[in-house]
């Protein structure tokens, strides 16, 4: 749990720092993109439970929260790979994302003023991505030190 808050406080720092600097306090609207959050988190949990079993996806959640969980070793195993798959999918997605945010950027070339709105839009997928890949890592370092310590 405290690589996972950890994680999220020094990306927390990073993108509010920097979009402070580049925007004022109005510059974490820019970082926020619902079409593009849509598009990388749906289909990686969707994956994700289709990996795994929707008993796998839920036992994840209170294994990876909770330290008061009793699993066996095997269901311990399938919650880290239902994690390593959603944070594969995750960058997957994020770059399918930016490419098709290029094609319809590219699209429409003939207005010079939307094209970079487009591109900032278009890079925030991939964005989203590194996120959820860093989350699943580290509930896959809390899930492997389950198995470690549990005999």
């Amino acid at each position: 749990m405290a690589y996972l808050i950890i994680l999220i406080a020094i990306f927390g720092a990073i993108v509010f720092g920097v979009s402070v600097s580049a925007a004022g306090t109005s510059g974490l609207l820019l970082l926020f993109d619902l079409p593009g959050l849509i598009f990388v988190l749906v289909p990686s949990l969707l994956f994700s439970i289709n990996v795994s079993s929707w008993k796998t996806f839920t036992l994840g959640w209170t294994l990876t929260f909770s330290n008061s969980v009793t699993a066996s070793k095997e269901e311990v195993r399938e919650v880290r790979a239902m994690c390593t798959a959603f944070g594969n999918i995750t960058i997957l997605m994020g770059v399918m994302g930016m490419l098709i945010g290029l094609i319809l950027m590219l699209a429409d070339l003939s207005n010079p003023d939307a094209i970079a709105p487009n591109m900032a839009v278009a890079t925030l997928p991939p964005l989203y991505g590194i996120l959820f890949k860093l989350f699943s890592y580290a509930a896959e370092r809390k899930l492997d030190n389950r198995l470690t310590t549990t005999g």
